[in-house]
């Protein structure tokens, strides 16, 4: 079976010699994305639990540990304009980040993981896309 997937990937990526690896590694199928953007992703159990649960909610969960990686892909899928995309970000990213990509006009959602909630409020409440 895992011989018949991985020649199924390959054929995959064989057939479009112009694809980047990167890019065949984000091509996503589904017209919802779920953006994980935090700089403890991958630190605790936890949250490698909930990452674990969330994909087998959705499809497609991209995982990013530091903000810079997360706008430059998100830019990168402004090309995609029937993709919808839900962003979950720590408060200490969010700061930085949502100013910058609220206006994507595929991103719909954006959750802010409140590490500290007085201080989202004062930032985060400009932004229509921003949920608690």
């Amino acid at each position: 079976m895992a011989q018949k997937q991985l020649k199924s990937l390959t054929s995959f990526r064989d057939c479009d010699a112009q694809m980047t690896t990167c890019e065949a590694e984000d091509k996503n199928f589904e017209i919802f994305s779920l953006i994980w953007c935090d700089e403890n992703v991958n630190e605790s159990d936890e949250y490698l639990q909930i990452q674990k649960k969330l994909q087998q909610i959705v499809s497609f969960l991209k995982i990013f540990d530091d903000s810079v990686s997360c706008e430059l892909w998100l830019q990168r899928r402004f090309e995609n304009n029937n993709e919808q995309i839900i962003l979950i970000i720590s408060d200490r990213l969010g700061i930085d980040l949502v100013p910058k990509v609220h206006n994507l006009s595929q991103l719909i959602l954006i959750y802010i993981l409140d590490r500290n909630e007085c201080n989202n409020e004062k930032w985060s409440c400009k932004y229509k896309k921003v949920r608690d």
